[in-house]
């Protein structure tokens, strides 16, 4: 369970540092990057909120030296037993448990959130195909588009099966289906566009695999539906994936060839139909961006070498800030006992042992049954868990009273092998131990 959290949330660090970073130097990369850089970037942030990423950067030589350093800080609980002595200690664990129930509920809640989500996005698909069947027909195969869809498949180097159909409701043309995709027409309002075009757009989409990217940006919101860089996230990768399209069009055109293509975009403006397009690619899509997007297209420039380059070098840059902030956060996040020994097994480190006096034990015990029985007045426990706890407690006590064995792990080596000593000790120098946030007496 712990786990689950602690990879949650460095998933969800790891994307939100990545999309903050990528709209704080949005005022900057726009006037020196590409559409298609900013398209990178943000399908590199929907890596990193899918791929627990902290997971494998924490194991590169390139993050150990930022990593390592927290592994040498002293154990919670040995800090509070060197200064606040035993009865204090056991007050933190009795703490860390309770902690332990909370991060169980914090699961739970993000689980509901997260079925609730997909549950919705997928109700919200099977209307959406609903619509679009119903009201669509099949292209013959022997018309004008067909054949020219089949024109434009081999151009682009495209062998795989794709139907073409006209729809009554829509507007704009759009690319659906993740397997079998289909490329719909609107049934009316087509004179004044240029199917070439069209073709050529939607096909661009296909090859570069866009309707994929919209659906794990919709996984991501999913998972992560508690964090708003998630939902910021999908609806720029959505922008700029048609930017990019256009700029990848636009870049082998001349001047007069790119203001037919914004003709055809102007044609084809999405007037609302009812019909939702989170789940297609449009050739239009929104009104609201429309100006940009023009402009845009008409200045579309080639990249030069050094600004490529840097280009380059700047997604790399954000990436490692990402990996690096997200494999501290899961290094620092709150883990259970289990979880604490296999971080420092791992890590190769000594575990402090802290021993703990008989007397001192007895005072908690007896400290800790006036606890447990306020527990069992205000109605928290019954009477038969309190005896029974309590009796556990007594039961330790005799037996470190008649020389019990006291089993104490004393370190770890290297390789993750744990050394075990057992040692009888009379009852008059008997120490309890406390080992890893576990008292360890057994006979």
């Amino acid at each position: 369970m712990g786990n689950l959290l602690s990879s949650l949330l460095a998933m969800s660090v790891a994307g939100s540092v990545v999309v903050g970073l990528m709209l704080l130097l949005r005022p900057v990369t726009t006037k020196i990057f590409s559409s298609r850089w900013q398209y990178q970037i943000g399908k590199m942030a929907i890596v990193f909120f899918l791929i627990p990423v902290p997971l494998f950067a924490g194991k590169l030589s390139l993050f150990q030296p930022l990593i390592q350093k927290y592994y040498s800080e002293p154990h919670t609980i040995q800090e509070a037993l060197q200064s606040n002595g035993f009865v204090n200690s056991m007050d933190i664990l009795m703490g860390k448990h309770l902690f332990a129930e909370v991060m169980e509920g914090i699961v739970f809640i993000w689980l509901v959130g997260a079925t609730v989500f997909a549950l919705w996005h997928f109700y919200c698909y099977r209307r959406f195909t609903k619509e679009l069947w119903a009201d669509s027909i099949p292209v013959p195969e022997n018309t004008e588009a067909a054949a020219l869809l089949s024109s434009c498949k081999m151009a682009l180097g495209i062998h795989n099966e794709i139907k073409l159909m006209q729809n009554y409701k829509i507007i704009s043309p759009m690319l659906v289906g993740l397997r079998c995709p289909i490329i719909l027409l609107p049934a009316s309002n087509m004179q004044d566009i240029d199917l070439k075009l069209v073709f050529i757009h939607e096909l661009t989409h296909l090859q570069r695999k866009d309707l994929w990217v919209k659906m794990l940006a919709l996984a991501a919101v999913t998972l992560h539906w508690f964090n708003p860089f998630a939902y910021v996230l999908r609806k720029d990768v959505s922008v700029w994936g048609e930017l990019s399209c256009d700029e990848a069009l636009a870049s082998d055109m001349s001047h007069e060839e790119r203001k037919l293509y914004g003709e055809t975009i102007l044609n084809t403006l999405d007037i609302p139909s009812g019909i939702k397009t989170a789940f297609c690619s449009s050739l239009s899509g929104s009104g609201k961006h429309i100006e940009r997007r023009l402009t845009m297209l008409l200045n579309v420039k080639k990249m030069k070498k050094h600004i490529a380059i840097f280009a380059v070098a700047a997604i790399l840059a954000i990436g490692s800030i990402g990996a690096t902030v997200s494999a501290l956060t899961v290094e620092n996040a709150p883990k259970t006992d289990q979880e604490n020994n296999i971080t420092e097994m791992q890590a190769g480190l000594a575990i402090n042992q802290t021993a703990i006096s008989y007397d001192d034990y007895k005072i908690w015990v007896k400290n800790q049954k006036a606890v447990i029985q306020e527990l069992v007045r205000t109605g928290e426990w019954s009477q038969e868990s309190a005896n029974t706890e309590i009796e556990r407690y007594e039961r330790i006590l005799n037996r470190v009273e008649n020389g019990a064995q006291v089993s104490v792990i004393a370190q770890y080596s290297p390789d993750g092998i744990g050394e075990e000593r057992i040692t009888v000790i009379p009852p008059s120098d008997v120490k309890v131990f406390l080992t890893d946030d576990v008292l360890i007496i057994s006979d």
